[in-house]
């Protein structure tokens, strides 16, 4: 037999009880299930207040830490938008004259005003009171742990997702949020170096093939520095990202030999410090000295000629991506991250809860931050496809509030 129980509509009851005292202690008694026990410390007698300053140390540490891969591509800042130069500018000086002044200088038209999204991302961790009376400190802390890996996970995804998405976004001031050069926007980079471009030059380039092969690299390569990024006189560093398996291919190319697709390789990929030992074939000799194992500080497995070629599983599978770096917040970096004016309201936080001197029972992780391109010219993504034109990967599902 099947009941229905129908919907309560009586205000007035609902009200009486809404102002009658909670958990059923209307006689004047508070039964043990209308307290909340006050546990102070863990299991094994870590006390929960020392726990939570532990917590916003390691809070500290991370924050200036944070991933290695996605600094090297990216500058931190709180502006939502900034006129930023695309490319090595070059000007002259007038011609003096005896009786003239000379023509101020105003703003290159080279330079691109280019907006920042901001978004706020937050967790909760809420542990109950029998938890933490019967919990030790390191299942406490495991807590912390899974925080920090979604903190790392969401702002990487992001900073990538800018980088191999083609499409501008929005922000609240209405500024656009650019990606790189897509030759879509009717945007032509500026002039560099006495080469000209044209509006339908892109950055987000298709391979033709399903597999990387030296003429992939050398390719970004040439689309970097013809905008001034990475040059050898300067004090940039070109790094290629690669997914492990395509990380194996390129470890195999030599120079004058053919490799994939058919490609003759200009360079030898020559193996890090920190790589296995190696035989140069055919009794030859090694010109130079082999790279070290990082470069600003990220391990690489070594260079293929000014590469160094750095291995993340946050690559898209049958994408790669080439960056022109100056190490970690640099100014001249590809992509902007945009965060708070307000300095409290910067880097990865952890806040109390409701309750009291009791931070653990009820605590949220937060994170606010956007991101747009900052140096549309200074990176190149590459889709190993055999179709002509560029699709963007699938990185994070951007759900707006």
């Amino acid at each position: 037999m099947t009941t229905t129980t129908a919907p309560r509509i009586n205000l007035t009851d609902l009200q009486s009880l809404w102002k009658r005292p909670p958990f059923g202690g209307e006689s004047g008694y508070n039964s043990e299930g209308d307290v909340l026990p006050r546990v102070t410390q863990t299991a094994d007698g870590v006390d929960l207040n020392a726990i939570w300053d532990e917590m916003q140390q390691a809070l500290g540490k991370w924050n200036r830490e944070r991933s290695k891969v996605v600094d090297l591509i990216s500058y931190w800042h709180t502006s939502a938008a900034d006129a930023v130069p695309q490319g090595l500018i070059e000007t002259e000086l007038e011609l003096a004259s005896e009786y003239g002044e000379p023509e101020s200088m105003g703003p290159p038209s080279e330079y691109l005003l280019l907006g920042y999204t901001f978004l706020d991302f937050d967790r909760a961790a809420r542990y109950t009171w029998r938890f933490l009376r019967d919990a030790d400190a390191r299942q406490v802390r495991a807590v912390l742990d899974e925080a920090f890996r979604s903190d790392n996970t969401t702002v990487t995804r992001r900073i990538l997702d800018r980088l191999f998405d083609p499409e501008p976004d929005e922000n609240e001031f209405g500024h656009t949020c650019y990606g790189l050069w897509n030759g879509t926007d009717g945007i032509a980079p500026p002039p560099t170096l006495g080469k000209t471009f044209t509006a339908d030059h892109t950055h987000h380039l298709t391979s033709g093939h399903s597999t990387i092969d030296s003429g992939d690299l050398e390719v970004c390569v040439s689309h970097i520095r013809e905008h001034g990024y990475g040059l050898t006189d300067s004090n940039e560093q070109l790094i290629c990202l690669v997914k492990p398996a395509d990380s194996e291919i390129v470890q195999s190319f030599r120079a004058g030999v053919v490799n994939e697709n058919g490609q003759k390789a200009k360079w030898d990929f020559i193996p890090a410090e920190n790589q296995p030992a190696f035989i140069i074939a055919s009794g030859g000799q090694l010109v130079g000295s082999q790279p070290p194992g990082t470069v600003f500080g990220l391990q690489s497995v070594g260079k293929y000629g000014p590469l160094w070629l750095v291995e993340s599983n946050f690559v898209p599978q049958h994408y790669f991506a080439t960056v022109a770096t100056a190490g970690p917040q640099a100014p001249s970096n590809a992509i902007g991250v945009r965060q708070h004016t307000n300095p409290l309201y910067q880097g990865f936080r952890q806040l109390a809860g409701n309750q009291p001197g009791y931070p653990l029972l009820d605590s949220f992780y937060t994170r606010s931050f956007g991101v747009g391109t900052r140096h549309r010219g200074a990176a190149v993504v590459t889709q190993l496809t055999e179709d002509t034109e560029y699709t963007a990967p699938v990185i994070v599902r951007m759900v707006h509030p």
